[in-house]
């Protein structure tokens, strides 16, 4: 869980996640003016309600969530509620300059990039400048964001059909799908996060426990629960 005005920036995720409820390939739920900027996710994410191949839950209470200039691309299986990029977006959450292009399952509510951005009594959440690869995930629909086909998404192709901010935080590359650049504060003072071991768990109810490595020198060690959607 990230919360509280707390930001992950810059950073990557490549081990598996399993789970039941909010569970996603960086964060499981993002709420209360928390964000997470220039981030990636490649590692295969797995649960039941809420998944999502970088945030399970995007903006489920408090203030408004950001998730922007991110990237997923590990495959995503759930039941209900399941995204390429986030699996539930509320309406206090915000998907801005991203993509998903990872393979995506589930039973209802699942999207290429996300599964879910509507909920009983609530306006949707906001998804702009955001995109899912429709061959790869083998979704032609999304709850937010925009299909396109591999093709229309890598190389310089890219600039023309994903309005992402390039130069900024997107570079092309040739045959493959655009890539984040370092923010300049991330050039002066770089980091690294990683969740270990390469497999993270989470217990039925919702808690996990993950290490967080900071600059290589730095160890911190969390455990969340989870809060009612």
């Amino acid at each position: 869980q990230n919360s509280f005005d707390a930001t992950i920036q810059n950073a990557s995720a490549s081990g598996s996640v399993t789970g039941d409820t909010n569970v996603g390939g960086l964060v499981g739920s993002l709420n209360n003016d928390g964000s997470v900027e220039s981030v990636t996710a490649s590692g295969s994410v797995a649960g039941e309600k809420n998944v999502g191949g970088l945030v399970g839950v995007n903006g489920e209470f408090g203030t408004v969530a950001k998730v922007t200039s991110a990237t997923a691309s590990g495959s995503v299986t759930g039941i209900k509620n399941v995204g390429g990029l986030v699996g539930r977006n509320l309406n206090k959450g915000t998907i801005q300059d991203t993509f998903a292009v990872g393979v995506v399952s589930g039973d209802s509510d699942v999207g290429g990039l996300v599964g879910n951005n509507t909920a009983t009594g609530t306006t949707p959440g906001t998804v702009e400048q955001s995109y899912f690869d429709t061959r790869t995930t083998g979704r032609t629909t999304s709850a937010g964001g925009t299909g396109l086909t591999t093709a229309q998404m890598q190389g310089t192709a890219a600039v023309s059909n994903m309005n992402l901010a390039f130069g900024e935080s997107w570079q092309t590359v040739s045959g493959d799908y655009p890539t984040l650049t370092l923010t300049q504060s991330a050039e002066n003072n770089p980091a690294v996060l990683s969740v270990q071991p390469s497999t993270t768990s989470v217990q039925p109810n919702g808690s996990f426990t993950v290490e967080i490595v900071v600059n290589q020198n730095q160890t911190q060690t969390q455990t969340q629960s989870p809060q009612p959607v």
